[in-house]
């Protein structure tokens, strides 16, 4: 049936107008007025545009049905024994998950306190070997000490015997010099008496054959 129109007949039809917002969806776009006046051609009023469009997309809707007729009293225990039912199940379910959430934290917590407690252990055993190399290393130290002591030590009376002995060869070098400069000189006495021996001799038989008065 043809509806007759008041006033102005408008620019665009509502065919139209719903066949380009039906071009806007097939090509994913927005469907607003202004789109839909581009696509008709930049004819007509935006706002009227969309109205009719919204009218359009109105008459899709199913209408609601809000005069609901009460469930028989036997459908309405059998729903609210299930609603309990399910309410029940769902406590249920959620205190098994809570607790089992619990377990395995609280698994995970002693996982982590024994792992904890483990590296501590090994921690400890750690320093106490470090402590004890630090130990036998100052020990070694104490002794490496005490030898430098001891051989510095044998050093030092080294050398003072060292000074000494130089003394006392520097003594007897001079000594055996002296002594020999003493050889010689009786040497050279020996020789020069000798050399005199014969004239003394000669000196004596001379004395002997003169007369005496």
């Amino acid at each position: 049936m043809r509806v007759n129109r008041i006033g102005r007949t408008p620019e665009i039809s509502d065919e139209e107008i719903i066949l380009a917002g039906e071009r806007l969806i097939e090509r994913q776009r927005k469907v607003s007025g202004f789109a839909l006046r581009k696509e008709v051609g930049n004819k007509g009023f935006p706002k009227r545009l969309f109205e009719v469009w919204s009218a359009h997309m109105e008459s899709f809707k199913e209408p609601q049905n809000t005069t609901g007729e009460p469930l028989p009293t036997v459908l309405a225990n059998l729903l609210d024994d299930a609603t309990s039912a399910i309410a029940k199940q769902l406590q249920e379910i959620t205190h098994q998950a809570n607790s089992k959430a619990n377990e395995l934290a609280q698994i995970k917590i002693d996982a982590a306190f024994e792992r904890i407690t483990q590296r501590e252990k090994a921690l400890d055993l750690e320093i106490a070997d470090a402590m004890s190399a630090v130990e036998s290393l100052e020990e070694q130290n104490e002794s490496l000490d005490r030898a430098l002591t001891e051989q510095t030590s044998r050093a030092n009376s080294f050398e003072k015997r060292l000074a000494v002995a130089e003394k006392e060869i520097e003594f007897h070098l001079e000594a055996t010099i002296d002594l020999k400069a003493e050889k010689d000189g009786l040497m050279k006495m020996l020789v020069v008496s000798e050399c005199d021996a014969p004239k003394l001799s000669e000196i004596e038989l001379s004395s002997e054959e003169e007369p005496l008065f």
